[in-house]
């Protein structure tokens, strides 16, 4: 049985929170902002994607962790979410490329949906690492 206190109260709605603006983020840099033309791009391991894509993904994921973490902290976890879309996004363009799959063909949406899952599991382990430094330090 789970007891409710006020500090597990206090710490359910920062991940919440947290989960909320890492969403909108993602909504932002995934959709909103990606130039477009990046696609290609992202077949090269090291290249521009890393600049146009990648990295506003990591720095916008340290801007809203240093919110609520130690700066220390949010740098790190902004360097594993950038690492992490790196390397989801990558192995996505090359499977999409290696198949020839378009925007027109179911493969191409569920290969998009299973890259979008794999980009909210990495906001669920960054926001697991917050809360257990935060139960860490007390």
């Amino acid at each position: 049985m789970l007891y409710t206190t006020k500090y597990n109260t206090i710490w359910r709605t920062c991940q919440v929170e947290l989960f909320l603006l890492l969403f909108i983020k993602h909504a932002i840099f995934d959709l909103g902002l990606q130039p477009m033309g990046t696609g290609p791009y992202k077949l090269v391991y090291i290249g521009k994607a890393h600049l146009w894509h990648y990295g506003p993904h990591g720095i916008g994921t340290m801007l809203i962790l240093a919110l609520y973490t130690p700066l220390e902290l949010a740098v790190l976890l902004g360097l594993l979410d950038y690492v992490l879309h790196w390397h989801t996004d990558f192995f996505k363009t090359h499977l999409r490329a290696f198949y020839n799959w378009n925007n027109k063909q179911r493969q191409f949406w569920l290969l998009n949906a299973v890259d979008q899952i794999l980009h909210f599991l990495g906001y669920y382990l960054i926001i697991q690492i917050v809360l257990a430094n935060q139960l860490l330090l007390g």
